[in-house]
């Protein structure tokens, strides 16, 4: 009878050093998504407006406000070439979004990203970033904060980099090659910034613009992007 018990026992042991089999689980990692993107590749996707006033009449518009656009380095250059200090000048070039390049709500983080390789500002270079996407609307003068951050020399033109706008369930971030700034959205200097618009027409625009200098500007710019990151819709 004792040598049963002992077997019971050792038997019952055993069972219980048996491995755990833990029940089979679909884990899904959060990833980067895609929304929209924009490879200057293609011209169809954008509208170029340009005009002077006060310029030399023996010469056209595009004398004075000039875009280049190459599909096979992927850039648009936009550039102001006033001939007098009484030539005033402006360009733009706007690209809309289609309903199925724009996320539903379930998305309450993205990241809009705008790329340039090339740039040279004056003192009175504006350089106005329209930006409409969902239930956010800017339009915002970028030209301040890029003398303030990457150039001072109006001769360099070799300057490229990457202005981000970061949005976070409700709260928003602006960067500048990683420099995280307040833009002025006061009523007097013109900008305008709102999380609650109702955007009807999503898009982007940049218009470059300038008086009274005969020095020039120049961008050239070659992405747009908006990512999100998480676990993907189902």
């Amino acid at each position: 009878m004792l040598l049963f018990a002992g077997l019971l026992v050792i038997s019952s042991c055993e069972k219980d050093n048996e491995p755990f089999e833990y029940p089979e689980e679909n884990i899904t990692e959060p990833t980067t998504v895609t929304h929209m993107v924009r490879e200057l590749t293609v011209l169809d996707n954008w509208t170029l407006d340009y005009a002077a006033d006060g310029c030399s009449e023996s010469f056209p518009t595009e004398t004075f406000a000039q875009a280049e656009f190459s599909p096979s380095r992927g850039f648009i250059s936009m550039y102001l070439v006033p001939d007098t200090n009484v030539c005033s000048a402006f360009i733009s070039a706007e690209t809309k979004f289609t309903a199925e390049e724009v996320p539903s709500d379930y998305w309450d983080n993205w990241r809009f990203e705008f790329t340039f390789s090339e740039l040279q500002l004056n003192d009175t270079s504006e350089l106005r970033m329209e930006f409409d996407w969902r239930e956010v609307s800017f339009d915002l003068d970028i030209a301040d904060i890029m003398r303030e951050r990457l150039t001072k020399d109006s001769t360099v033109n070799d300057t490229d980099g990457v202005f981000v706008l970061e949005y976070q369930g409700g709260f928003t971030n602006f960067f500048l090659n990683g420099y995280n700034f307040s833009p002025d959205f006061s009523a007097e200097s013109g900008n305008s910034f709102s999380k609650t618009a109702n955007v009807t027409v999503p898009r982007f625009a940049l218009t470059a613009r300038q008086e009274g200098t005969d020095e020039r500007t120049l961008i050239v710019f070659n992405y747009l992007r908006v990512t999100s990151y998480g676990i993907l819709e189902q």
